[in-house]
Order: structure tokens, then sequence, then C-alpha cells
């Protein structure tokens, strides 16, 4: 089982999210591989290949239990890598720092099950598409594809979605089920409330 741990998005502000792709698809011909819909969220930890999901549910469901809701906002768009490699749309809003502890303290809960943070750090972001590389075959470098400046000038020019803020009320696990060629599904597995939060997705007072 491929395992995540992630936040999940209002479905309002996945529709926003949507439509931001479609002006990025329209922006050039770089060929990216776009996430649907249901796929858009946010993790916190990816797990891997794992046998047994629950012990992993019972050390993170006392992490859960010792943080309040969130409330976050959409944040501008970006590229990682360079040549770009992934699109995503940031968030931000008053909990990106509550959400920053959550997650230092999830992995911490997960490291003597296994897991290893990522090496880059925590970036509060929703991958939105994975650039497709240029080819090259094997043991090259793969070369830059055509298309790609215009992609990462349509991103910076895209303004954060108008979206008002939303309460985050609880941590998910996932399993990623692959089924080529079909889009990987990504199915809940466990929910995991924050201490004290509001209904996930509700509109932040």
């Amino acid at each position: 089982m491929r395992l995540f741990f992630a936040l999940e998005l209002p479905p309002s502000l996945r529709a926003a999210l949507a439509a931001a792709q479609e002006t990025l698809r329209a922006a050039g011909p770089a060929r990216v591989t776009w996430c649907t819909d249901a796929q858009l969220h946010l993790t916190l930890a990816f797990l891997g290949d794992v046998d047994d999901p629950a012990p992993w549910v019972e050390a993170a469901r006392g992490v859960a239990a010792a943080h309040a809701g969130l409330t976050l906002a959409p944040g501008p768009f970006g590229t990682f890598g360079q040549p770009p490699r992934v699109v995503w749309a940031g968030l931000a809003g008053p909990g990106v720092d509550a959400l920053r502890r959550l997650v230092v303290d999830l992995e911490r809960a997960l490291a003597p099950l296994g897991h290893a943070p990522e090496a880059r750090g925590f970036a509060a972001h929703v991958t939105l598409g994975r650039v497709r590389d240029g080819g090259g075959g094997r043991g090259r470098r793969p070369r830059k594809q055509h298309g790609l400046d215009e992609l990462v000038a349509a991103v910076r020019a895209l303004p954060a979605p108008a979206h008002p803020p939303f309460a985050v009320g609880e941590l998910v696990l996932f399993e990623s089920r692959l089924a080529p060629p079909r889009p990987a599904e990504y199915v809940p597995l466990a929910r995991l409330p924050l201490a004290g939060a509001p209904a996930a997705g509700a509109p932040a007072g």
C-alpha cells in the first residue's frame, strides 16, 4: 500500500485551482501531467509502501489530538526545480505557522516507524501538475522541453485564487491506488480529528 498523510481542501477551492490549471494549460506547449480535481490536496508526509497502516495511524492520532484546527487561505502559485518540474499552488493564512509545527510533530512521531522527512523541508503547497521531461534517453541529461518559459511566465502572472480562508479539522491517511493508464486514485483510510477543530472545509469566521 502506498500511503500518505494529507489535509483535504474544500471543493470550492479545488474548483478554483482547476480553473487555474486550465489557464496554465492554455499558456503554451509545455507538456505537463495535470492533477485531477480529486487529487488536489496538501501532503504532510509521504510514507511510501506500507504493509500495515495501523501503527502509522496510531502514531499520528496523538499528534492530531495535540494540535488545534487550522485556518488556511490560498497563496501565490509557483514552480519547483530548474528547469521547472512541479507546478504548485501555495497556501497561506494565519494557520501556516501552526501547520509547520504540526508537520514537525508528525514527522517526529513517524520516525520510529522508519519515516524520513523530505530533505528540502516542508512547504505548504498543493501540487497542480508535474512537467514531463524533455527526453534525452537513458544516461543523458533531459533536454529542456519547448514551452517552459511560457509556462513559468503564466504561473508567475496568476493571482492567488479569490477564495475565502477555510478551516481544516482533520488529518487524513490516504492510500494511492495506481491503475495505469488511469490517474491514481486517492482513497481515505483514516480520518484523525484535530483538537477542538470545526468541520473540515467549513468557511472560517
